[in-house]
């Protein structure tokens, strides 16, 4: 899937992207939940190293690294957003617990390996079903590390056209399919549909 897939946007609006989000730091997730998620593990900054797979803007990795001292590793497809990560980072003083790579994300996940924690948020079904993002997930952090993984699931059983949607299923077996391989949900945070619907 390439940039245009993700966005679901004709190639010719490519160049313009970063000017139409111009004004939205944070693409994905909430980055002061997944902080405050993260804090109450209480792991050593100075030892943490995470590994934000879809990072876009670096919102998650810049407010990891300025809050909690934490070092970041975020990668995106998208050289633009990341040229906005490096300089919210160089802003906020934390330029150097951060780095920011512009790669596909499937590559990296073949030879990363042994981080702490790793984040898949607001991302959608790049690594295909929940239980393939886990196993794909899996093989990037080190034996009793973290996995933040940030997605939906179905209320309805309305049909859905649009592309990249179809590893959603419901709660239940989305719980399923994240836990499989002995993997434990720590914490959880629904988000109602009209919450997120106002929101954009």
């Amino acid at each position: 899937m390439g940039v245009t897939d993700y966005f679901e946007a004709p190639p010719e609006l490519l160049p313009c992207l970063p000017e139409l989000l111009a004004d939205i730091w944070a693409l994905g997730s909430s980055p002061e939940i997944v902080v405050e998620w993260l804090r109450s593990l209480q792991l050593p900054p100075e030892a943490t190293q995470i590994l934000d797979l879809g990072c876009g803007k670096g919102a998650v990795s810049v407010n990891l690294a300025k809050e909690l001292g934490f070092k970041i590793k975020g990668i995106d497809f998208f050289e633009p957003f990341l040229v906005e990560a490096r300089e919210k980072a160089r802003k906020l003083g934390v330029e150097g617990l951060s780095s920011f790579e512009c790669a596909d994300m499937l590559d990296i996940l073949k030879e990363s390996s042994d981080y702490d924690i790793v984040i898949y948020t607001g991302v959608g079904g790049l690594l295909g079903s929940f239980d393939q993002c886990v196993l794909r997930l899996r093989q990037t952090v080190r034996p009793g590390g973290y996995m933040v993984i940030d997605d939906g699931f179905r209320v309805t059983s309305d049909e859905i056209s649009r592309s990249g949607y179809d590893h959603y299923t419901y709660y239940q077996e989305t719980i399923r399919q994240l836990t499989p391989h002995g993997d434990i949900i720590l914490r959880e945070n629904i988000v109602p549909v009209e919450d997120i619907k106002s929101r954009h």
